[in-house]
């Protein structure tokens, strides 16, 4: 679980977390950088460097966020995920979801049973992220010219 910003019903996505957890039969893992510990989490880890962040979504059997970079880096890494909005900054994340074709994986009420065991496939994922990095080598390859 990684929410590094204000959202609107913590509760809400708490009682998603809890019951993917429950399902799958996963720990859940939440990280904060205050001193307070997750009460919902199995584990809290506290003041994580990057590395470490992104090595917690590296080896996340399922991620539930509700920031840009813990959908991309979802995306990126291919894992299986769920985001709900952030109080503030959401363009970007609908904007990633919308180009990779996975508006599906915007949550906005708890998670249903149904929901919960539908996986991702990436490999069309994968071609998009491959064709707009490709844009962006070439332009940046013309722009260095």
């Amino acid at each position: 679980m990684y929410l590094p910003y204000n959202i609107k019903d913590k509760d809400l996505v708490y009682r998603t977390v809890r019951k993917i957890a429950k399902e799958k039969n996963l720990k859940v893992i939440s990280y904060t950088d205050n001193i307070i510990k997750d009460k919902y989490a199995d584990q809290t880890i506290f003041f994580v460097d990057p590395g470490k962040v992104l090595s917690l979504i590296m080896h996340a059997e399922v991620v539930v966020t509700n920031s840009f970079h813990g959908t991309a880096f979802s995306i990126n890494l291919n894992k299986q995920f769920w985001t709900y909005m952030p109080s503030n900054f959401s363009t970007r994340i609908t904007s990633i979801l919308n180009l990779c074709g996975l508006d599906n994986r915007l949550l906005e009420a708890e998670i249903t049973d149904n929901q919960i065991n539908e996986v991702i496939s990436f490999c069309n994922v994968n071609t998009v992220l491959q064709h707009e990095r490709q844009k962006t080598y070439d332009f940046l390859a013309q722009a260095l010219q």
